[in-house]
């Protein structure tokens, strides 16, 4: 079984339908294995939309903070960390789970797109092999790094998780046998609040990390 935590700040039908839309991908890429969908949202009218269990906010939106809240709401040993704005291609959950079994990975992330390449590959690259958009841990590695840090909004999320990694010397893979498209944040980041989510969060993700590395 793994959990399916998926993060959204609805603001209108459109939002509203995509995350919804991403959680039926989900489930008919992956008929066999037992899922477990939470969404955690912003907007309290989404409550009873969602083939979800779902986890409404009462703070300013933070990305790792809304993963921290849906973490905690499952229990499987496999958890997928997720936006709202994904589709899900056959086996991708199963893909990814057997190489992180075989390799005794904590971490991965899918590939989005198609490729000849099988198998996966080690690294720490944002955007390469890091997908921010979509990361499967074991449950088991948030007791080495502890809950997901949330010194940025929603960019350099992903480089906070990076350097929490590399900091407890764990690895992290892409697999290219499991594939994921990203919609490219055509969610979170068509916000009215996209200036919000996005300005400064460089300079707060460098000053985040340079107290961290010296902890």
């Amino acid at each position: 079984m793994i959990d399916i935590i998926f993060v959204a700040d609805t603001t209108n039908l459109t939002h509203q339908s995509m995350t919804q839309a991403a959680i039926r991908s989900c489930r008919a890429a992956e008929k066999r294995m037992k899922m477990n969908f939470i969404v955690v949202d912003g907007n309290n009218d989404t409550r009873g939309f969602y083939d979800a269990k779902t986890i409404t906010y009462d703070f300013e939106f933070n990305y790792n903070k809304c993963l921290n809240i849906g973490i905690q709401q499952g229990k499987s040993e496999y958890i997928a960390l997720c936006n709202n704005d994904l589709l899900f291609y056959k086996s991708w959950a199963k893909n990814i789970i057997d190489a992180m079994k075989i390799g005794k990975y904590m971490s991965a992330s899918p590939y989005d797109r198609s490729t000849q390449v099988s198998g996966y590959r080690e690294g720490y690259g944002i955007a390469k092999e890091v997908k921010g958009w979509c990361i499967v841990i074991r449950r088991d590695l948030l007791n080495i790094i502890g809950p997901l840090a949330d010194p940025v909004t929603f960019w350099f999320s992903d480089n906070v998780y990076a350097e929490q990694l590399k900091k407890h010397k764990i690895k992290h893979i892409l697999c290219y046998d499991s594939r994921v498209f990203h919609l490219r944040s055509k969610t979170l980041m068509s916000s009215a609040r996209k200036r919000e989510y996005t300005t400064g969060q460089g300079e707060a993700f460098r000053q985040w990390r340079d107290s961290y590395i010296i902890s």
